[in-house]
């Protein structure tokens, strides 16, 4: 889907921009974390050690995710 929403323009671009975002919205309602993903979070932490999150998905998505 990636690839074609790079090929798309106009009327196509928006149609696919907005069933992409129907989706990524989809997976920000039902995310929950996975067992053992706050403890592992909580040690990373109190070790300092650096942390990154490597996703396709879009910021808003991410940030919706991170807020629940």
């Amino acid at each position: 889907m990636l690839d074609y929403l790079g090929t798309a323009v106009g009327v196509e671009l928006a149609r696919v921009t907005a069933v992409l975002k129907k989706f990524e919205d989809a997976g920000v309602d039902g995310a929950k974390m996975n067992l053992g993903a706050r403890e592992l979070l909580d040690e990373l932490a109190r070790r300092e050690m650096p942390t990154a999150l490597l996703t396709r998905n879009t910021r808003r998505s991410v940030d919706g995710v991170c807020r629940n």
